[in-house]
This record gives C-alpha cells, sequence and structure tokens, in this order.
C-alpha cells in the first residue's frame, strides 16, 4: 500500500472545510430564523435608519 502524503493532506483540509462549512451552515440558518421571526421589527428599524 503506498502512502500518498499529498492525498492524506488534502483528505485532512477537505474533513476540516467540510465541518467548518457545516457549522457556518447551521449559524446561518440558525441567523435567517432568528431575523425571520423578528422581521417586522427589523423592517421597521431598518425604515426609520433610512429616514434619518
Amino acid at each position: 500500500m503506498d502512502i500518498n502524503t499529498k492525498d492524506i493532506l488534502l483528505d485532512v483540509i477537505k474533513a476540516v472545510a467540510s465541518a467548518v462549512a457545516s457549522k457556518s451552515g447551521e449559524k446561518l440558518v440558525d441567523y435567517i430564523e432568528l431575523l425571520w421571526g423578528n422581521r417586522k421589527e427589523f423592517i421597521s428599524k431598518c425604515k426609520n435608519l433610512l429616514k434619518r
């Protein structure tokens, strides 16, 4: 069996990137859910900022 350091390193990088992307995706969904739940308040605040 030939162990290729480059392939192992790429597999590790892919695994780490996948885990980070998964966590980021989960946080994004949580943020969108929070924003959606408070959308009326959020829109109102945006309108107030634009009026200034």
